[in-house]
């Protein structure tokens, strides 16, 4: 939370927040934010991804774009835009890691991963709300989105 309250206030935006601590709460959090929002970021809070349809439905109700920050919700939910790490590739690199532990090396004497490189990443947006909410995505960053289907 603490990049994400960064990165608003260096763009200039104003990070509108709602606790919540079950996917029941999704619901209520989402109609009590959406009159004040222009978009809902969705970070990989597994609570909120778990009720993606419940926020989703009332987004969409209200034209309110949605951007997360796990791929995976492109294909499960109606986000607009997902961006983030290639869940399939953060399992690879944890079973290299796995693989390296059992061949005897240390967890100590490990580095830290940190999948934050381009190839890393995967991307989707959804063509029908754009159109919908009449927004454009520049084509620099189409380059690196697929459509979700």
């Amino acid at each position: 939370m603490r990049r994400t309250q960064e990165a608003s206030k260096e763009l200039g935006l104003e990070l509108i927040t709602a606790v919540i601590a079950n996917t029941a709460d999704v619901k209520q959090a989402t109609s009590s934010i959406i009159s004040k929002v222009d978009a809902i970021y969705v970070t990989n809070d597994n609570t909120v991804v778990s009720a993606l349809p419940s926020l989703t439905n009332i987004a969409i109700k209200h034209k309110v774009p949605v951007i997360s920050a796990d791929p995976s919700s492109a294909k499960k939910g109606n986000v607009t835009v997902a961006y983030g790490v290639d869940n399939y590739k953060i399992g690879l690199a944890t079973g290299k890691m796995v693989a390296e532990v059992l061949r005897g090396k240390k967890t100590s004497a490990m580095p830290i991963k940190v999948m934050d490189q381009p190839d890393e990443m995967e991307g989707y947006i959804n063509e029908k709300q754009l159109t919908d909410y009449k927004l454009k995505v520049p084509n620099y960053v189409r380059e690196v989105l697929k459509v979700a289907k």
